[in-house]
């Protein structure tokens, strides 16, 4: 409501992420006023009142729109989890990592798979799961902090909670 005509033709937006060192924060906010068209106190007011009286003040760009995701509702948490899935899922193919199909698998970013493993649809692997090297993980299994060998194959439907085993690494 308050911006000027070229204002609105800028094509970035405010994350509303800020860093402060709180004592000149505190110190200047009470410069912030209410005077705008609806009478509303801004805080993006003391970003140029920070740097008329201490500087030092800076604009950070991010090329990944998906960074600055805001998450305010139930369907935002649910955007929010299929990129950070999307990303553990491509971090671990391009490790040699096959998923069956990539977007019906759960990972939690503590889990870490070897190379060469296989991963069919449907499988959680959750808490700090350590999956070895030319591991098959079939089709619904659930996995939660276990440690699954090298080579082993595990069955389609399998609940694995807690399975640790000794490790030559």
């Amino acid at each position: 409501a308050d911006a000027f005509p070229e204002e609105k033709e800028i094509r970035e937006v405010n994350s509303g992420i800020y860093i402060f060192s709180s004592r000149p924060l505190f110190r200047w906010l009470k410069e912030v006023k209410p005077d705008n068209e609806k009478g509303e106190y801004y805080l993006t007011d003391v970003i140029s009142i920070l740097q008329r009286r201490v500087g030092g003040v800076y604009a950070y760009k991010i090329e990944d729109w998906k960074e600055i995701l805001g998450v305010n509702t139930r369907r935002d948490l649910s955007k929010a989890n299929s990129i950070m899935q999307e990303r553990l899922v491509n971090y671990w193919m391009q490790r040699g990592v096959t998923f069956v199909d990539p977007k019906c698998v759960y990972l939690e970013k503590d889990v870490e798979i070897g190379k060469d493993s296989v991963i069919y649809p449907f499988v959680s692997l959750t808490g700090k799961t350590i999956v070895g090297e030319s591991v098959e993980i079939g089709p619904g299994a659930f996995i939660k902090d276990a440690d699954i060998p090298d080579g082993e194959v595990i069955p389609g439907g399998s609940n694995i909670v807690g399975k640790k085993q000794k490790r030559e690494r």
